[in-house]
């Protein structure tokens, strides 16, 4: 009799252990899903408005109305951490000129030191000592600590071109007793071979840093990777198989947008990724290039935005005629930046005296950290067509007295869907149901 209770009691103990293991059981459901983030601002004031709600907006594809299936804004539970990449173009002709100057690089520092600590920053450097678009270097890669990204930013000076030519008359001069960062005024600074290296988070290999493949309208596709020597190297494929091969040591901005999105789409795929570019606007790429660089930023999700310093009175007086040589020539020379900006939901802030660097920094890290994110899913019918849709975002909300608001919306203006078997930023994670 007790050998049976016992028996009894084991089985009763087994029956519970299965239900509770059937109970913990996961169903995992694929969900396809188009994500974005919307900048929305007072169209009077400028400033971002941050009380909206879900039925406040309205997402369309190919002109067609989504049902808004995720909503989150700033300050709420699930903000995805900023992964911000800052690109500085050292031109010694161009943006170098302001940034050898130690108070503007040090205020920048300063509105990057605020940032939540769960942000990460890089910096780029570009036309390192004044040789060319193979001269990039990556100052740091993405890290949270700030004393990494500051003595990033105090050693650039130093990185720019020996016989850069000073600030115009009323573009301001270093305050006294400034001068390149680790020297006093007056002093030489150290040659070359005593700088002190740039700092670098586990830094980039040339070699093999991976290939980002984007569709073409005539169903073949374009591969982009950094060759060892830091040449940009552009693989067509058309429809019918046939390739062909550019390698690009010209223009520096289609190998630092491919080395950003790189960075970013790859290692962080979970962050709100952000390009920030500095330069004086005078940023020349093919045009064929500049579209695949859209195409490769608005892909992968990442807001392109940038703060254009003054250009020398000698291009401001060819810059009518800038335009129509460069579409003659099949180079976008100037406004390069603001096309960009504009595809994928960033802004473009012009600086002109030393303190509108920090405070357009700040603007553009402000809007980025202000903005809402939204989200629709994809249904099991639609093609994965690899091609871009057109994304538009309306708001409509009302005023304390009932009047419709005036407001401005900034979002990317496009997106992709993946092919099959190919990840992108449009495709959610696996999620997880109960039963």
């Amino acid at each position: 009799m007790l050998t049976c209770v016992v028996l009894s009691l084991l089985l009763l103990s087994c029956g519970m252990v299965v239900g509770a293991q059937e109970s913990e059981e996961t169903v995992r459901v694929r969900t396809r899903a188009v994500f974005l983030d919307a900048l929305v601002r007072d169209q009077r004031t400028g400033s971002a408005i941050p009380d909206l709600k879900q039925n406040n907006f309205e997402v369309l594809a190919d002109g067609q109305p989504r049902t808004v299936s995720y909503f989150n804004r700033e300050g709420e539970a699930g903000r995805r951490p900023l992964a911000l990449v800052i690109v500085l173009d050292l031109s010694r002709i161009g943006a170098g000129r302001f940034l050898r100057r130690t108070d503007i690089l040090e205020a920048m520092t300063s509105v990057l030191a605020k940032l939540p600590p769960e942000d990460e920053v890089a910096v780029l450097a570009l036309d390192v000592g004044g040789t060319g678009a193979r001269a990039r270097e990556w100052l740091t890669r993405l890290t949270r600590d700030r004393a990494r990204v500051a003595s990033a930013m105090s050693i650039i000076p130093l990185l720019v071109a020996n016989g850069a030519e000073e600030p115009e008359p009323g573009e301001g001069t270093p305050p006294a007793g400034t001068s390149p960062a680790g020297t006093q005024a007056g002093d030489t600074p150290p040659p070359a071979d005593t700088q002190p290296a740039p700092v670098d988070d586990n830094s980039v290999k040339k070699e093999g840093t991976g290939e980002i493949k984007t569709a073409n309208k005539d169903g073949g596709v374009t591969i982009k990777y950094i060759n060892k020597d830091g040449a940009l190297v552009t693989k067509t494929i058309s429809k019918d198989g046939t390739e062909s091969t550019d390698i690009d040591y010209g223009f520096e901005f289609s190998a630092a947008v491919h080395e950003a999105t790189l960075l970013t789409f790859a290692e962080r795929p979970n962050s709100q990724a952000a390009v920030v570019w500095l330069s004086d606007g005078i940023t020349p790429v093919e045009f064929k290039d500049l579209a695949q660089a859209e195409a490769s930023l608005i892909q992968s999700n990442i807001i392109f935005s940038a703060l254009v310093a003054e250009m020398k009175t000698g291009f401001k007086l060819f810059k009518p005629i800038l335009k129509p040589l460069g579409n003659w020539v099949g180079i976008s020379i100037y406004g390069t930046a603001q096309r960009v900006a504009a595809q994928t939901g960033g802004e473009v802030v012009r600086v002109r005296r030393p303190e509108d660097y920090a405070s357009g920094l700040d603007k553009i890290v402000g809007n980025l950290t202000g903005r809402y994110s939204l989200g629709f899913t994809l249904a099991e019918t639609e093609q994965d067509d690899g091609q871009m849709h057109k994304l538009e975002v309306r708001v409509r909300a009302r005023d304390a007295k009932g009047r419709e608001r005036k407001l401005n919306v900034v979002s990317r203006r496009g997106y992709f869907m993946p092919k099959d078997g190919e990840s992108a930023k449009t495709a959610a994670p696996d999620r997880e149901v109960r039963p």
